[in-house]
């Protein structure tokens, strides 16, 4: 009985061991990691670096048009000028929509393109792995390499950059529109910037981090799930049943517990940073009419 308890161990050991992540991987090094792939593309890339930059500035211009509207034509009543402001207004945001069509389209396509070529690498290069390698990692953890990651890589690509490019873009051109209405202002205004961006990357690194883990638990129960329905036949012969249902429940359990604090950082998130947008709005207000 020992021995059946020791060989099971190692068996355990073998197949379900902790998976390996790296600690802390920088975006920059990921995207050094990811830049071969996606420099295979340049004619997309400039297509959609183009089409967000385009999109970002008409997004700046709309305001400046509203605003010209109401000073020359709302206030110095000019009716006469309506129809035109109007119509600039609407064909700018129609330009826009365009853009943004184009723009989400090939940034699809690029990186389901460079995804396409990571997991060919990939499978090739499993390929050419070792027996011992598959000998010491069980399928379920390699196909969650496979499936699970790509797919979070895929979400990178598809949201991920194009909301990072974009964002980047509209502050920066709505830092320098609010610098030429006043300096002081904008000052006031990005004063609390460094402490909301302290606060946003600790808790995003926090997230990340359990992101990380929970991989980790997605790979131990595809692993065991993949082992032991493969070897159903011989687990149900050794009525080792409720043995393998206790290690699966710990595996589960482990997997939620790791859920709800990757849920409980992105409760945080939110909050915080709508905290800061109303004390940086209620600043601008206070300070703004002194400085007229």
């Amino acid at each position: 009985m020992s021995g059946d308890k020791s060989g099971e161990k190692s068996v355990d050991n073998k197949f379900h061991s902790e998976d390996t992540l790296s600690e802390r991987t920088r975006y920059k090094d990921l995207i050094v990691r990811i830049w071969p792939y996606v420099s295979r593309y340049k004619g997309l890339l400039g297509v959609v670096v183009f089409m967000v930059t385009a999109h970002t500035t008409i997004g700046r211009i709309l305001p400046n048009v509203i605003g010209w509207a109401v000073d020359h034509v709302i206030i110095a009543k000019r009716p006469d000028l309506l129809t035109q402001v109007c119509l600039v207004y609407f064909g700018l945001e129609v330009i826009r929509f365009v853009f943004v069509i184009v723009e989400t389209y090939y940034f699809q396509v690029l990186g389901q393109r460079v995804i396409f070529d990571l997991r060919s690498d990939l499978y090739t290069h499993l390929e050419k792995l070792e027996v011992a390698f598959f000998d010491k990692n069980p399928v379920g953890r390699l196909v969650t390499r496979m499936t699970n990651d790509f797919g979070a890589l895929a979400d990178l690509f598809t949201a991920g950059l194009v909301s990072i490019f974009t964002d980047t873009l509209s502050l920066f051109a709505i830092v320098v529109a609010m610098a030429f209405i006043s300096v002081k202002l904008t000052l006031v205004v990005m004063a609390l910037s460094p402490v909301m961006l302290w606060a946003s990357i600790k808790i995003s690194q926090g997230a990340r981090d359990t992101l990380r883990r929970v991989k980790q638990r997605t790979a131990a129960i595809n692993s065991f799930l993949a082992e032991n329905i493969s070897g159903m036949k011989i687990i149900q012969l050794y009525v080792r049943e409720h043995r393998h249902r206790e290690r699966f429940s710990k595996l589960n359990t482990d997997y939620k517990n790791e859920q709800l604090e990757n849920v409980r950082f992105f409760a945080w998130l939110q909050p915080v940073l709508n905290a800061f947008n109303a004390l940086t709005v209620a600043l601008a207000l206070y300070y703004g009419g002194g400085f007229r």
